[in-house]
């Protein structure tokens, strides 16, 4: 798909993309999980599954980039040991980015949705997975040689829920608090987005308007779902978004040919 201005959009494409930035800020602030939403939004208006990844990088580093801010503001972020271990998430990330761009579209439509689909599964099965501070079972250069490395890896290569899997991996290798956790992942998240964001800058890849659009709803939604955690908790949002997820994911992978052929 070329590139397209703001006027060359059909006017419900642009709300649809302003309301489900407007969900995945909402629910990325509660619950993180935010590319789960906009990858298969923005496959469903008709971007190959490699400009939808690449057109995500954009917003999830945003919004990372001012969580990240916030935390850094706030003490949360011990910059000298955590500044590094971010330089690796980018370089793997860059990796990831990488590798990703050299793998067949055709493929690429149904492992994304198939991705998704495990990754919702996940989030089902281990509701209650890092919220509480582990034991630490490896050193801290372990984790920032191996650990490190693959979950930038990750990021650069696909990205939904990186920022939650780099929490979880702190909390129960290191056996870090979750909060200390959280802060270092955005971090980590926001710099292993960048390493990806950068291995396809200068490529027809990225949709700059629908990463606009999506962005400008993201904004909006981070302040409502912060509001939404202090007053009601965040015990339904990962199911409100499991479901959309996994409802978009099957679709994707229903209008593949593949599937299509196995069910007629």
């Amino acid at each position: 798909m070329a590139e397209t201005s703001l006027t060359d959009i059909n006017l419900w494409h642009m709300a649809f993309l302003l309301v489900m930035g407007l969900v995945a800020g909402t629910i990325n602030a509660m619950a993180g999980g935010g590319g789960l939403l906009t990858i298969p939004s923005f496959m469903a208006l008709g971007l190959t599954p490699l400009q939808a990844i690449a057109t995500n990088f954009p917003t999830a580093i945003a919004a990372n980039s001012s969580a990240t801010l916030r935390f850094w503001q706030h003490g949360e972020l011990d910059m000298k040991t955590e500044f590094p271990r971010a330089l690796i998430a980018f370089a793997f990330g860059i990796l990831g980015g990488t590798l990703v761009q050299h793998i067949p579209n055709d493929f690429l439509k149904i492992l994304v949705p198939v991705l998704l689909i495990l990754i919702c599964i996940w989030l089902v099965t281990n509701p209650q997975a890092g919220h509480a501070s582990g034991t630490q079972r490896i050193s801290p250069m372990m984790y920032t040689c191996f650990a490190l490395p693959l979950l930038g890896l990750y990021d650069g290569f696909f990205g939904p829920c990186s920022g939650t899997f780099y929490a979880l991996s702190a909390v129960s290798l290191l056996g870090t608090t979750l909060s200390r956790a959280t802060a270092n992942a955005k971090l980590y998240n926001t710099f292993g987005g960048l390493g990806g964001f950068v291995s396809f800058f200068g490529s027809t890849n990225i949709h700059w308007v629908y990463a606009g659009l999506v962005m400008v709803g993201c904004f909006i939604g981070s302040y409502i779902g912060a509001s939404l955690v202090i007053k009601h908790g965040t015990k339904l949002v990962r199911i409100a978004l499991v479901v959309v997820s996994i409802s978009m994911s099957v679709k994707l992978l229903f209008d593949q040919p593949f599937f299509q052929k196995l069910f007629t």
